[in-house]
This record gives C-alpha cells, sequence and structure tokens, in this order.
C-alpha cells in the first residue's frame, strides 16, 4: 500500500514538472530595435529585428507609442491570457 501511494505521489510530482516545462513553450520573447520608415509607421507598420513585424491600426494609442519609440530597442512578450 505505501508502494501505491509512493508510486502516485512521485507520478504526480513527475506530471506537474512536465506541464510547467510544457507551459514555457507557449510563449515567446523578442528583444530587438523597433524599425519603421516614416511611411510605415503612419501606416501602421513596424519592424522589430530581422524575423518580426507588427501591424498596428491606423489611429490606435498603440501606433502613436511605437511611432515615438522607433529606432529604440525593446522587449516584446507574446503569450496565451491563462499563462499570467
Amino acid at each position: 500500500m505505501r508502494r501505491l501511494i509512493l508510486f502516485c505521489v512521485v507520478f504526480a510530482v513527475v506530471l506537474l514538472g512536465m506541464g510547467r516545462l510544457v507551459a514555457q513553450d507557449d510563449k515567446i520573447e523578442v528583444e530587438a530595435q523597433v524599425g519603421a520608415t516614416y511611411q510605415e509607421a503612419d501606416e501602421g507598420y513596424f519592424s522589430f529585428g530581422q524575423d518580426t513585424m507588427v501591424v498596428t491600426k491606423q489611429g490606435s494609442d498603440l501606433q502613436k507609442w511605437l511611432k515615438a519609440h522607433v529606432g529604440q530597442r525593446m522587449k516584446v512578450k507574446f503569450e496565451p491570457e491563462s499563462a499570467r
């Protein structure tokens, strides 16, 4: 009986550990310089380094904020809402 309980506890701990490892793959973080020409920024197109492009709605608060930070280095994190 003790072995069965010990096995169940160890198994549960292993499953929880594996779940945390899998959950870490649900997010990505990009750290790069924000880039955009004047026209691209006006249209809502911003690049983050070589691999990432963000498109915003014209006139949105995010577009205004990114336009003000073109040329600066930023860190952007994408993750599911449930990962908080």
